[in-house]
């Protein structure tokens, strides 16, 4: 898998080459031609234009796709592929400037790019968790859109589709430009790949709901396992297969929870009859989640991720798996499904701000008890009870157990869910305790 990883990692970087010599021919002759501003906005406007063209099919969701990268890592590249792609966009427009053309047609790649612009500040400084809420002032206006505001995961997304407008405006400027009008070759390959993208994010948007409503799934419980927790047991929709540790988007329209579709982990068993999320009310709509009933109808799209360990006879290693509050749910997901016949011996590092957050905490004691190679350590920051180690996760928790087991984290595949901040503190510990890159699994603990 890991060749075709790269092959079609390196596939995306470099398509922007082909249509690049493409457009270059006849264009280019000495040092001075290359140089000229007209010659310097195709070198950066052609990269730019396709790689806005992969960020759009990126965003239909693509399931061969996620199968072979991952969703949230899929997600990361579709990110800093559209920032690239802007900064291309505006040097693009610099040179063209130079010209002083108002047309239609530059208008419209104005205006796309424009668009882009909006989208990009929107998600960098609300949806996207990590570096840009480390900044006082973003972050307070992350939680005045988010929780004053009431804007949640749903709605933004909803904006952030306007990505679409953005892209397919630039896709009419390229298209009507004298350079793309001049060979008809030009224009076939910058049109069809306009129309592609459309077309897949158009089946997204549209054809895939339709398809999901076929098949729809239904609720057949809701609880609460903790304080600010909501737990949904769902109907399998037919044909559904899931690993452990994936993931759904899942929406339910006409009930009292919010419109929208939001990406859950599912905590329930490979061999479970229902399928099963677990919710923390971080949001509007994880809040509104309580409100569910049974028999609401619900729409379950998935899986996705790749985040489980292979089986035994492909890799022996013992794991180590680190979950941070609700980052909890794909290993439930993985013990109910987990085999006391495995030989590997494993170690579930789960680290919660308070004892009330150790959602299903029965159930973990209870497959600590039969499974002879399965051991539980909860770190408790505020009032440990009995058996909880009091603080945060840190480098003399983490050796002092695995010491005890007999093995260390160099050796070991990781498998780590939990918060931002807690992904900062944590990565440094496993890199300094020799973790390799490869052996290292993690999941977004969030896509917005």
């Amino acid at each position: 898998m890991k060749p075709l990883k790269i092959f079609l990692f390196w596939l995306a970087v470099l398509s922007p080459v082909l249509p690049l010599v493409l457009y270059l021919q006849g264009n280019v002759y000495d040092l001075e031609s290359f140089l000229h501003p007209f010659t310097l906005g195709i070198i950066f406007g052609i990269p730019s234009y396709v790689y806005f063209q992969i960020v759009l099919l990126i965003s239909a969701r693509i399931r061969w796709i996620d199968r072979i990268f991952a969703h949230d890592k899929v997600m990361k590249f579709h990110g800093i592929l559209a920032l690239v792609a802007f900064g291309l966009g505006v040097l693009h427009g610099h040179f063209k400037e130079i010209y002083g053309d108002s047309s239609a047609q530059i208008l419209m790649g104005e205006l796309g790019l424009d668009i882009m612009q909006v989208v990009i500040i929107v998600t960098l400084i609300v949806m996207v968790p990590g570096f840009p809420h480390r900044i006082k002032i973003l972050a307070r206006f992350r939680d005045l859109v988010t929780k004053k505001w009431g804007l949640d995961y749903s709605i933004l997304k909803a904006l952030h589709n306007f990505t679409v407008l953005g892209i397919q405006l630039m896709a009419f400027h390229v298209i009507l430009a004298s350079s793309t009008q001049e060979d008809w070759l030009r224009v076939v390959i910058m049109a069809g790949l306009a129309v592609v993208t459309t077309v897949l994010w158009v089946s997204h948007i549209i054809v895939r709901p339709i398809r999901l409503r076929r098949n729809p799934s239904q609720v057949l419980d809701v609880t609460n396992p903790a304080p600010g927790h909501t737990e949904v047991l769902l109907k399998k929709p037919r044909g559904f297969r899931a690993k452990s540790g994936q993931f759904v988007f899942g929406r339910f329209p006409g009930s009292d929870a919010q419109w929208g579709e939001h990406p859950y982990t599912l905590s329930s068993g490979t061999q479970d009859e229902a399928l099963m999320v677990t919710a923390k009310h971080l949001g509007n709509f994880s809040a509104s989640m309580a409100q569910l009933k049974p028999g609401d109808r619900a729409l379950v799209d998935g899986p996705y991720g790749k985040f489980y360990p292979a089986s035994a006879d492909k890799n022996p290693r013992p794991l180590v798996c680190i979950a941070g509050g609700i980052g909890i749910t794909p290993f439930l997901s993985m013990l109910k499904s987990w085999s006391a016949e495995d030989p590997r011996p494993v170690v579930l590092f789960w680290a919660v701000r308070d004892s009330a957050e150790l959602v299903h905490r029965d159930f973990f004691q209870k497959r600590a008890e039969e499974l002879p190679n399965f051991r539980l350590v909860t770190i408790v920051e505020n009032k440990p009870q009995d058996g909880e180690l009091k603080g945060f996760l840190d480098q003399e928790k983490l050796d002092s157990v695995l010491g005890e087991e007999g093995f260390s984290l160099a050796e070991s595949e990781v498998f780590f869910c939990g918060p931002a901040g807690m992904q900062k503190a944590v990565f440094p510990l496993l890199k300094k305790s020799g973790v390799r890159r490869s052996r290292l699994h993690y999941e977004q603990f969030s896509f917005g």
